[in-house]
């Protein structure tokens, strides 16, 4: 596609999505994730969250680094 933005899905089903500029989602009710193994993200700017309620964290152990 000439903006570089594809969907792709391979024989083995991995799915990778390529949007050149900026992506928005819209959930008007429950939005859930389930990852069966690790889940990893790099941000290469800066990372905001703005949450109204309860944020909740579940884990075993935290680790926080700082580069």
């Amino acid at each position: 596609h000439p903006s570089h933005s594809y969907i792709e899905i391979d024989q083995n089903g991995n799915l990778t999505i390529r949007n050149a500029k900026n992506r928005t989602e819209i959930v008007d009710f429950d939005y859930s994730m389930y990852v069966r193994a690790n889940k990893n993200v790099a941000v290469d700017g800066n990372d905001g969250e703005k949450i109204k309620g309860v944020k909740k964290v579940n884990a075993s152990m935290i680790y926080l680094n700082s580069d």
